[in-house]
């Protein structure tokens, strides 16, 4: 097995000609001149921009990185809920302009997080699958 790593559309167009696979966001050549593609791994999670290269038409196995990221993206919901249930993104400008507002006595108190109710309104998952 040979692997090449291209990073010049053109060179990686021309790569593409022989390659039985190809790992990256987009093909940087027509579906038609890779004559020996046999699968596509997608760095991203969604193929959809895929579809306009003729891929649904053809045997070319896509898959994705769907879900590579649930676990850091479900933490990462969590830490915001909480930054801004303690209002931090205002704490830079108080100590910058010296003020301690009397409504936060204590670093970052803000309101608690605890008897609160948390909805998900995102489109996409944020649990394992």
């Amino acid at each position: 097995m040979e692997v090449i790593r291209e990073i010049d559309p053109a060179k990686a167009a021309e790569q593409l000609r022989d390659a039985d696979i190809f790992c990256g966001f987009d093909l940087p050549a027509s579906i038609e001149t890779a004559k020996d593609l046999k699968w596509i791994q997608l760095v991203s999670a969604g193929a959809e921009h895929m579809y306009k290269a003729g891929i649904r038409e053809s045997d070319v196995l896509v898959t994705t990185a769907s879900g590579v990221h649930v676990h850091a993206m479900a933490e990462y919901a969590v830490c915001a809920m909480v930054m801004l249930a303690r209002r931090i993104p205002e704490v830079p400008k108080e100590f910058e302009e010296r003020q301690w507002p009397p409504q936060r006595p204590g670093f970052c108190s803000g309101e608690a997080m605890s008897g609160k109710r948390v909805g998900n309104l995102a489109p996409g998952r944020v649990r394992p699958p």
